[in-house]
């Protein structure tokens, strides 16, 4: 029951950071679903392009069309909350396995402590699985390329 208790502190605690840190992640606005009502191939025009994403880092010109190029740095604190997201994970899962194994052990003999482990770090990589999605650590790039026209030709996220 303890084990429990301890996962679910620590799974609230991530997504706590998660709710705080949200405004702070620049790359939010490069989800599919945002892109796609963004960014209308063969209508978005440059104008719109830069009220919805600023100034771009770099801007390449061709008689063809100028291609524009987003970097979004994941925010500082990022880094720092899933340093803290990761510690408090993986303590909690050394500590939960450990008890898990020993409990599992009481109850049900050697197989019933490599289950019970076994459960445990199941629920660590959820855990941690779940940090990383939540405090993303690399650099996001969008790549947008506009036709002689300046409409939007194609675009793409790395």
């Amino acid at each position: 029951m303890k084990l429990l208790h301890t996962c679910s502190l620590v799974i609230c605690c991530a997504l706590l950071l998660t709710g705080c840190l949200a405004g702070m992640t620049s790359s939010s606005s490069l989800t599919q679903e945002s892109l796609q009502k963004n960014l209308v191939v063969g209508k978005t025009t440059k104008a719109e392009v830069k009220k919805i994403y600023g100034e771009p880092t770099s801007v390449s010109k061709k008689k063809s069309g100028d291609t524009w190029v987003y970097v979004y740095e994941p925010a500082k604190g990022n880094a720092v909350a899933a340093g803290v997201a990761h510690s408090a994970t993986s303590a909690a899962v050394a500590e939960g396995s450990s008890r898990a194994t020993l409990a599992g052990m009481k109850a049900g003999g050697m197989a019933g402590g490599l289950i019970a482990a076994n459960a445990s770090q199941e629920a660590g990589s959820v855990a941690t699985s779940s940090v990383d999605k939540a405090f993303p650590r690399d650099p996001k790039k969008l790549t947008v390329r506009f036709n002689k026209f300046d409409i939007v030709k194609s675009y793409d996220v790395q």
